[in-house]
């Protein structure tokens, strides 16, 4: 038995593969970086019953969390990214 296709029908698989086409890649964050901030993000944002993270924040939301560990992570980074540029084992004639 034939079924007739829609032209339709290839519209959302073409636009599925336009957009993870044109979507840009994320960098992974190291394990040094992931822990360091995982472990400020602790310190800054304690649990209200010590031993139970279920139990919530003693301080702020769990959005508040999130936007401390991305900004630690992105400083990390940004910091790394510098160091890279200010290091002294560059190749001689390597842009700044």
């Amino acid at each position: 038995m034939h079924f007739p296709v829609s032209k339709f029908a290839f519209y959302p698989l073409t636009l599925m593969i336009i957009t993870f086409s044109l979507s840009t890649t994320a960098l992974a964050i190291t394990v040094e970086v992931a822990r360091k901030c995982g472990t400020a993000a602790a310190k800054a944002f304690p649990p209200r019953v010590p031993g139970n993270p279920a139990a919530g924040s003693a301080a702020g939301s769990g959005s508040d969390q999130r936007a401390y560990y991305n900004k630690c992570v992105a400083d990390a980074e940004a910091s790394q990214g510098a160091d890279k540029a200010n290091s002294p084992n560059r190749p001689a004639g390597s842009p700044k």
